[in-house]
């Protein structure tokens, strides 16, 4: 007669896989909130950054106002070398947080303004290193700020938009 090998009975072998879909529910659970926390972070940080910059646009760009106005040529000169120094710092955060976008790699459309934003500020720091204060810098800083609004806006609602979706 024939001996069977005795395994796990069928009863024993259906708990074993329940068990083994139960834990795997919840190891793809526990990545997916990774994955928010992570983008969550990821999105306060880059709002942070972004808050930063658009403080220190708008105090170049309220100097530069200021030296536009100042009829003292040497001044000018020496305080709008400043600000072009002010304005390179900008181009490096700018880099730093595209190349963090490029990273996480989620949207398209951010990097593409941050990279246009970046060669705007490039664009005002060599304008300001030639002294040149008047309208068309002006007008390149207000681009700078309002570009740096909209991404703050977005990244708000992007983290609000997460929070829904957490909730859910």
């Amino acid at each position: 007669s024939w001996i069977l090998p005795r395994g796990p009975s069928l009863p024993e072998q259906e708990k074993a896989k329940e068990e083994l879909e139960k834990a795997k529910a919840e190891l793809e659970r526990i990545l997916r909130q990774l994955r928010e926390e992570e983008v969550e972070r990821m999105l306060a940080l880059l709002e942070g950054r972004f808050r930063k910059m658009l403080e220190m646009q708008l105090r170049i760009y309220e100097n530069t106002m200021r030296l536009d106005k100042s009829n003292d040529e040497l001044r000018r000169q020496k305080e709008s070398g400043e600000l072009a120094i002010d304005e390179r710092k900008l181009v490096i955060d700018a880099d730093k947080a595209l190349n963090l976008l490029l990273e996480e790699g989620s949207s398209i459309a951010f990097p593409e303004t941050v990279s246009q934003m970046r060669d705007d500020m490039q664009q005002v720091s060599d304008r300001l290193d030639s002294a040149k204060v008047g309208m068309i810098t002006q007008g390149i800083e207000e681009d700078i700020i309002a570009s740096l609004e909209e991404m703050i806006e977005a990244l708000q609602k992007a983290q609000q938009d997460l929070e829904e979706q957490q909730q859910q």
